[in-house]
């Protein structure tokens, strides 16, 4: 950063006659160093790029996290007792790989405490999320509220940077964030209506989230439920990615299980039959993996295309993708399968 600062002693009180900042951050004021009483001081920001800053203070983000700043801050009172009038706009934010969001804050300090009146997110002409709340300026207590209802799902897990299920849909979150800086807790709960996990579409899913002291800083579901349709419902917990951490969910889906291959390929022949299927899912390097898998059928009808064409695909992806092995296998053949399939009636198989 590029800049100059002109500063002045008379007698007990120093005088910041002007301060200047990459051409973009101004400032004035004064302090009395025998009555610790501000004189006006104010701080103006005009298109100033945030990404300059962040280099500064980390350069491992200087290119992560950007965007073109303005707004004004005003200081009265006093040391011991300080007042601040915080407002700034931010445009083009870019965070990661996620682009066009836009920031707005609206927030004051008196009484040894932060109030946000306004913050809003947004991307394009989409707000996005909601939050307002206060905090002591010692991090001692935290209490905010962030409300989003037009978001969608993927934007979500955009800003904080992981989606690896793919998920999409319209957005109602509530949350609530306590504790103290350096204990948060975090309760969120989200619904989503008529969106997809991965290509699968669903009629609704409703979510409980925690993360406290008890979590160990993990981003923990409490309770999960997914209704695809009427006859199929998921329902699970788990972690979500969040920081270091990565995915790991136990999901089990109860009703009309073999349709759902169909619902994610639609080239897959349609099949019917209810049962349950239990999955474990895990993260490697952003990647979902199968950690374990257990299907259960009481009744139903597979259709299944042509074997050998069908296994042939499955060898040519698999070199398409640069895997390093694949094993195609009669279930029941091995001692021990990653998939294992558990009919407790007699299915019916038809070409």
């Amino acid at each position: 950063m590029n800049g100059s600062v002109v500063l002045d002693w008379r007698q007990h009180i120093l005088i910041l006659e002007s301060l200047d900042l990459d051409n973009a951050i101004y400032a004035q004021g004064s302090l009395d160093f025998n009555t610790g009483e501000f004189g006006l001081t104010e701080l103006h920001i005009s298109n100033w790029d945030v990404s300059r800053g962040v280099q500064l203070a980390n350069p491992e983000w200087g290119e992560r996290l950007g965007g073109i700043l303005n707004g004004r801050v005003e200081v009265y009172g006093s040391l011991d007792d300080p007042y601040a009038s915080i407002n700034f706009y931010a445009s083009s934010v870019h965070y990661m790989e996620q682009t066009g969001f836009w920031v707005v804050l609206s927030a004051e300090i008196a009484d040894d405490t932060l109030r946000v009146s306004e913050c809003n997110m947004g991307r394009g002409v989409l707000g996005l999320v909601k939050f307002s709340g206060t905090a002591s300026l010692d991090g001692s207590d935290l209490n905010f509220n962030l409300l989003s209802d037009r978001a969608d799902l993927s934007d979500f897990f955009g800003i904080i940077g992981s989606n690896p299920l793919r998920l999409s849909g319209p957005l109602r979150l509530a949350a609530s964030i306590g504790g103290s800086a350096l204990e948060p807790t975090l309760n969120l709960d989200l619904m989503v209506t008529s969106g997809r996990l991965y290509k699968m579409p669903f009629e609704r899913l409703e979510a409980s989230v925690l993360m406290d002291s008890t979590t160990e800083d993990l981003l923990v579901v409490k309770e999960l439920k997914l209704v695809q349709a009427p006859d199929l419902v998921v329902s699970g917990n788990g972690t979500l990615p969040l920081r270091k951490a990565s995915l790991n969910l136990q999901l089990k889906a109860q009703g009309n299980v073999l349709h759902i291959p169909h619902l994610i390929e639609k080239d897959i022949p349609v099949s019917e039959g209810r049962g349950e299927i239990s999955i474990e899912l895990g993260q490697t390097e952003g990647c979902i993996r199968l950690q374990n898998a257990r299907l259960s059928i009481q009744n139903g009808r597979m259709k299944f295309p042509d074997v050998v064409d069908e296994i042939k695909s499955i060898y040519m992806l698999a070199w398409e993708k640069g895997l390093k092995g694949i094993t195609v296998y009669r279930d029941g053949s091995l001692d021990e399968q990653p998939v294992e399939f558990s009919n407790t009636k007699r299915v019916d198989i038809t070409q």
